[in-house]
């Protein structure tokens, strides 16, 4: 069996968040290489664009700025993805900042 079958996500939907910089923007490029549809998410507008702009020849994808830092700005891209893709099969958070503190101790703020 080939490899790339065998990792299949042809039909699956996947959002990316962080994917503005380049380690989300690779993991994106991966999930479209296996024939997902992906949805480009980062805080940074511009950053979206371009990373969108790069991979549309790739397969289907779709720009959901979002500060997953702001749950309301969170919810508004997930409305949109689905809106516009139908569905999320798969949630990558590549966003990040680094925070020296245990998770249990963090609060939706």
């Amino acid at each position: 069996m080939d490899a790339l079958r065998q990792f299949s996500l042809e039909g699956k939907v996947a959002l990316v968040t962080g994917s503005g910089g380049s380690i989300g923007a690779t993991i994106a490029e991966g999930y479209l290489s296996a024939g997902a549809a992906v949805a480009i998410s980062d805080r940074d507008r511009a950053k979206v664009d371009e990373v969108v702009a790069r991979l549309s020849d790739k397969g289907t994808v779709f720009g959901a700025p979002c500060d997953v830092t702001d749950a309301d700005s969170v919810e508004a891209a997930v409305e949109n993805v689905v809106g516009e893709l139908g569905r999320i099969d798969i949630l990558c958070t590549a966003a990040g900042l680094a925070l020296r503190t245990p998770a249990i101790e963090l609060s939706a703020e």
